[in-house]
């Protein structure tokens, strides 16, 4: 009976998994990726985070962390800065040196976060120093400028697999972390904290895409509409590729989900044809004639030769009216 249910539940997934990925998605893929200069020459990187200003910020209104990549080496995947005037053309910002830090002697540092403090006027970034199969330790470190940076401050630890994939934001005077818990079925968790250091204990959200489990987030706040936008690379219960997918939620603790994928795996272009991985969305500003209410996404995706790039699309307005109408 026990196997007879498995293979019944095999089976709704797998059709679930194609009515998903035969769908339409709510975004175009970028027929090339971004040129990403990275340490190491390769202009491999992976797990992308940026934000935008409304008007240059210490000479550029954009700014990403990611992690250089090439061919999966781990031991080159430590947190590093580009910066943008218009999202396409990145570089260093002058002055600065990548990556951050000199990498661990154990283990690697990955899964950066980048958020700006208003009042101190401050870039506050985050990753992971992450021990396979022992542990992780949340990382922390501050800037004025973009391009010195104080020493890395450890925060917390938890037990390999606990914490993936923190996405940060800031919103009336409170630091909320999203992460994916691994080891508790890819629960979907949130802490809180008054001042980005200390953390209280996290509670788990409510997210659910039928087929699939969260693996990678990123998480903006929308001003327009006053909720939150979470992009959810997904991994399905039958294997595969993994999509993107949007979400959104009025609290930041209950999330909705397009049925549609943000960016599936059926038409990717060759540049990421293996699978597609963490991505980055900055909402367009409101006051935007033509795209106000739209959205901008840098996403990460691997070839089959295990290549890892980014590339940059658009989300229209009207994906995001769409699925605000699910709690509203």
């Amino acid at each position: 009976m026990v196997s007879w249910r498995l293979e019944q539940f095999r089976r709704a997934a797998g059709r679930l998994l194609h009515r998903c990925t035969s769908l339409p998605d709510l975004a175009r893929h970028a027929p090339l990726p971004l040129i990403t200069p990275t340490a190491d020459g390769s202009g491999q990187v992976t797990h992308p985070d940026v934000i935008a200003f409304p008007s240059p910020w210490r000479g550029h209104r954009f700014w990403m962390v990611m992690t250089p990549f090439p061919f999966l080496d781990a031991t080159l995947e430590n947190p590093s800065i580009l910066a943008s005037d218009d999202g396409l053309t990145w570089a260093p910002p002058s002055g600065l040196v990548n990556p951050l830090i000199p990498a661990p002697e154990r283990g690697f540092h990955a899964d950066p976060d980048l958020i700006h403090h208003p009042e101190s006027d401050e870039l506050w970034l985050y990753f992971l120093h992450t021990i396979r199969g022992e542990e992780q330790h949340l990382i922390r470190m501050v800037s004025t400028d973009g391009r010195h940076w104080s020493a890395p401050q450890t925060l917390f630890s938890v037990t390999y697999q606990e914490i993936r994939s923190p996405a940060l934001a800031i919103h009336a005077g409170r630091v909320t972390m999203w992460s994916v818990n691994m080891r508790v079925g890819a629960t979907l968790e949130v802490r809180e904290s008054t001042d980005g250091i200390t953390w209280e204990e996290p509670y788990p959200a409510f997210h659910y895409q039928p087929g699939f489990r969260p693996s990678h987030v990123d998480v903006v706040r929308d001003p327009l509409r006053d909720c939150w936008w979470m992009v959810v690379q997904a991994t399905p219960f039958t294997g595969g590729a993994n999509p993107l997918f949007l979400a959104g939620s009025p609290d930041g603790r209950r999330w909705w989900s397009h049925t549609r994928p943000l960016l599936g795996t059926a038409l990717t272009p060759e540049w990421a044809n293996q699978t597609l991985y963490r991505s980055t969305l900055v909402m367009e500003p409101p006051e935007d004639p033509r795209r106000g209410g739209g959205g901008r996404l840098w996403y990460a995706g691997r070839d089959a030769d295990n290549r890892n790039r980014v590339g940059h699309t658009r989300v229209p307005a009207t994906a995001f009216d769409a699925l605000r109408k699910r709690w509203t």
